[in-house]
């Protein structure tokens, strides 16, 4: 058995999540009726996407998350913009986040992915917190957005059916 389009992810805190979707569903309101928005307890900060992996590697993954616990920051910095990000068809309202706390993770789960010779999306880091698809050549732009959001873990997940809010997650591992 293998697992398609699974991923790395941060955890965020529920309860900030939700408090986080609810001001920026008020302060985009405007934009309500071009934005499907993402169900808040499902949103997570991506680090690492596979297009396939086998079972074999999943329990590898899980002891690479083990060593990595002590890595994950308590808290997430969102820049003060919102952003726009995909291709043609599908496009996705997000909130950018800071990454300068976030590269001591992400350099060494790349570390540990490499070594252990497991193949994931080569991409730019750019991290960011996806809140919602918007329909085709709208663009939204919104500053002074600066917050903060409390990390719980770090989880692999598989995506199915090429819905970021239909997810199944595999194993959690909260903060050491």
């Amino acid at each position: 058995m293998g697992y398609w389009a699974s991923f790395i992810a941060l955890d965020l805190e529920k309860i900030e999540a939700n408090k986080i979707v609810r001001e920026m569903k008020d302060k985009l309101k405007k934009y309500n009726n071009i934005i499907s928005w993402h169900n808040p307890n499902y949103l997570h900060l991506t680090l690492n996407y596979f297009d396939w992996l086998e079972e074999t590697q999943i329990g590898i993954i899980e002891k690479l998350l083990t060593e990595v616990q002590n890595k994950i920051p308590d808290k997430i910095l969102i820049k003060d913009e919102i952003i726009c990000i995909g291709g043609n068809e599908n496009k996705y309202v997000a909130l950018e986040i800071d990454k300068k706390n976030l590269i001591p993770l992400k350099k060494d789960m790349d570390t540990l992915l490499i070594k252990h010779r497991i193949d994931y999306k080569i991409q730019e880091f750019r991290p960011h917190i996806s809140l919602g698809r918007i329909k085709k050549g709208s663009l939204i732009k919104l500053k002074n957005i600066e917050q903060a959001i409390g990390v719980k873990g770090i989880s692999l997940y598989e995506s199915k059916e090429y819905s970021i809010s239909i997810m199944s997650r595999c194993k959690q591992y909260n903060k050491k």
